[in-house]
C-alpha cells in the first residue's frame, strides 16, 4: 500500500515541478531579456564602446531627433495591423474548432 502512496506523492512533485517550469520558463525567456534592453537603453556607447554610465541621453534624443518620429510610427502601425490580423485570422478558427 505504500508504494501506491509513494508513487502519488512523486507525481504530484512532478506536477508542481512542470507547473514551476510553465510560469518560470516565460519569465526567464521573456521578461528578463525585456529587463536588460531596459537597463541597457540607460548607457550610451562612445566611440562603439558601452559607457556604463545611467544616462536619460537616449531618452531625450528619441524623443528630439525627428528622425525617429516616422519609425516610430510605422512601427506602431506595424504593431497594430499585426494585432488586428491576428485576431480577425484566429476569431474564426477559434470559432470552428469549437
Amino acid at each position: 500500500m505504500s508504494g501506491a502512496g509513494s508513487t502519488q506523492a512523486a507525481e504530484r512533485r512532478l506536477s508542481r515541478l512542470v507547473t514551476v517550469l510553465a510560469f518560470a520558463l516565460p519569465v526567464i525567456f521573456v521578461l528578463v531579456p525585456l529587463a536588460i534592453f531596459l537597463v541597457y537603453s540607460f548607457f550610451s556607447v562612445d566611440q562603439g564602446t558601452i559607457v556604463h554610465a545611467p544616462t536619460l541621453g537616449n531618452y531625450v534624443r528619441f524623443f528630439t531627433d525627428p528622425i525617429f518620429l516616422p519609425v516610430f510610427w510605422n512601427t506602431i502601425v506595424l504593431c497594430v495591423s499585426v494585432a488586428v490580423i491576428c485576431i480577425l485570422l484566429a476569431y474564426p478558427a477559434a470559432y470552428f474548432l469549437t
